[in-house]
């Protein structure tokens, strides 16, 4: 599991321990912060949350990433 603000856009030639190919959905404004929900390969929905100065500007094909520290295994 990782959390929504832990997971951040990367841009072109940027790098992260976790990386994954994503597409985004939906972009929502709550106040301060924009959620967004990123569609990895997998089709699996991420929900990625930042700080409105740190809005993606970017087009609908992302990679989105997270230091490992940041994640936590769950068991089933």
């Amino acid at each position: 599991m990782v959390r929504p603000e832990s997971i951040r856009f990367l841009h072109d030639g940027q790098l992260a321990p976790n990386m994954l190919p994503g597409r985004v959905l939906n972009e929502f404004s709550l106040g301060s912060r924009v959620q967004y929900h990123v569609e990895v390969r997998s089709g699996t929905v991420l929900t990625v949350e930042r700080l409105r100065e740190e809005r993606w500007l970017g087009g609908p094909e992302v990679a989105v990433g997270w230091d490992t520290k940041d994640s936590l295994l769950l068991d089933k």
